[in-house]
Formats: structure tokens, sequence, C-alpha cells
């Protein structure tokens, strides 16, 4: 791990790494675990847009993992929110343990627009 990133940030690349190894439907077999299974199958075929798309749905189960929707909502609410300001930013990143920009992120896929 790079020893250069933040508390949030390491945490957030081992919710990652997780994901990974939790959404490779190749890693359960009859109740076994497999290690390592999500890299046996990969050759040169795995196009960049699988690659893409596969770090997208890890950076997604991340934040669900380290952001929960329904914990997220009801703090919003309990804290009668009416804006997503600095100060909450500020706040719930300290208590999530996430970045900013996480925590941002995670706001928007959860939250309603008000547009």
């Amino acid at each position: 791990m790079n020893r250069k990133l933040s508390f949030e940030e390491k945490r957030f690349a081992i919710a990652h790494e997780l994901a990974h190894f939790f959404l490779d439907s190749n890693a359960f077999s009859n109740g076994q675990i497999k290690i390592g299974a999500r890299f046996a199958h990969i050759d040169n075929r795995f196009s960049s847009y699988n690659r893409k798309q596969t770090e997208q749905e890890a950076d997604y189960f991340a934040a669900c993992l380290l952001i929960p929707r329904e914990k997220l909502l009801r703090d919003i609410e309990n804290f009668n929110v009416k804006e997503i300001d600095y100060r909450f930013i500020k706040l719930f990143a300290k208590v999530y343990d996430v970045s900013w920009d996480c925590l941002l992120k995670r706001i928007g896929e959860v939250t309603p627009n008000k547009e």
C-alpha cells in the first residue's frame, strides 16, 4: 500500500480491492473461495472498456461499503440538513472516515436531484 495515501484513501483502496474479490463470479466454487481467481482468467483480450467498467463497479462497491445508503440518508435527516454545504461535508467525511470527494459522490448517488 502506498504510504503517501491518507488514512481515508487507504480505507477506500482496501474496500475497492475487496470489491474485485467479492464481485468476481469465479471467486466462489462449491462453497470454496478461490484466492486469485479474478486474475486467473484475465488475458490480453480483456478490453480497456471492461477494465474501466470493472474499476467503476469496484469504486461503487467501496463507496457503498464505507457509506451505507440508509445510514447516510438517516444522518442527513437526523441532522436536519436542508443543504449539503462545506460544514456537512467536513463533518461527515470525518464521521465516515472517507475523503470529501468520496462523500460528495455518494451523496449524489443516494439523494434525489432537486432541480
